[in-house]
Parts: structure tokens; sequence; C-alpha cells
């Protein structure tokens, strides 16, 4: 664009003095404060070139917007898509740790079916007869326990009885 296209100027010899125009030319002028600024005068053909050029700008901002909307549509997908990424790790990471924990959980049941399968086939045979010797003592003190279970029981069962009865005892004793 020219410079002197379109600009708004302060006349330098008077304020509201007229500008002297061809027949060609159209003379606009521009109320403002006090007529200080004038509008200066413009051809017709440059008022089309400036048309011109303002629809050529048009045409790129235009494009310009639309290569900024697709911007924004790629990177709101790839913020969507590494979002669910995000969530995909976390559940592989969530399956990996149930993984593993099934994986504790059968070692420990192998673990424990195998001592079981091993003391089954010990042969008390091949068993030293110390260890003989003590798994009778121990079967001994178990039956041992058993039987003063069964008598502690009995006699608190016999001490509850003596309990009621005493209870009921003074019970008439305080009646009479």
């Amino acid at each position: 664009m020219n410079n002197y296209r379109n600009e708004l100027v302060m006349p330098m010899e008077g304020f509201g003095e007229a500008l002297e125009m061809s027949p060609k030319e159209e003379k606009q002028s521009r109320k403002g404060l006090l007529n200080w600024f004038k509008l200066r005068v413009t051809r017709k053909s440059e008022i089309l070139d400036d048309v011109d050029l303002l629809r050529e700008q048009l045409k790129i901002s235009s494009g310009e917007a639309v290569l900024h909307a697709n911007v924004v549509k790629h990177l709101t997908e790839e913020a969507g898509i590494s979002g669910i990424n995000k969530q995909i790790e976390m559940e592989k990471m969530a399956n990996d740790e149930i993984k593993c924990k099934r994986q504790i959980v059968s070692l420990e049941n192998q673990n424990v079916h195998s001592v079981v399968d091993s003391q089954e086939k010990l042969d008390t045979s091949e068993l030293s007869p110390y260890y003989d010797k003590i798994l009778k003592q121990l079967n001994e003190k178990a039956f041992q326990l058993e039987v003063k279970t069964a008598d502690n029981r009995i006699l608190e069962d016999q001490l509850e009885k003596k309990v009621i009865f005493d209870y009921m005892f003074r019970n008439k004793r305080k009646s009479l």
C-alpha cells in the first residue's frame, strides 16, 4: 500500500481549508476534533487496488484460520490419545500386579503341596530311632493332655453344680 492513501493528515497552513482537486478525484472529509484531521484524496483505481489487496489478505487469513483449526483438532486428538494411552498403561500395570499375586499364591500352594508330599513319602522305617522315640513321647503327651482336659471338664461341671446348690441354699436361708 502506498503511504499517502487513506491516511489522516493535519493541514499545515490552516484549519478547515479545502484541498484543490482534479476532476477525476473526490474529496472526502472527516469531521473530528475541531476539523483538524482531514482524509486525504484518493483515486478510484487506488481504492479498487486496496479492495483487491484486502481480498487477498482475507484469503490468506482464511487459510491460516483453517490451518490453525486443523492444528487444534490434531492436538486435541493427540491429547485424547495420550490420555487413553495412560489409562491403558495403568490397566496393564494393574493386570501385571494381579498376575504377580496369582503367581505368588500358586508358588505358595506348590510349596505347601511339596512339603506335604515329601512328608508322605518319608517312610517310617527310614527315620532315625531318635525321631521315633521323640514321636512316641509326643503322642503320649498328647494323650495325657486329652485325659487331663476331660478331667478338667468333669471337675468344672461338678464345681458349677455346687455353686448353684450353694446359691439356692443361701436363698432358702434368707427366706426363713
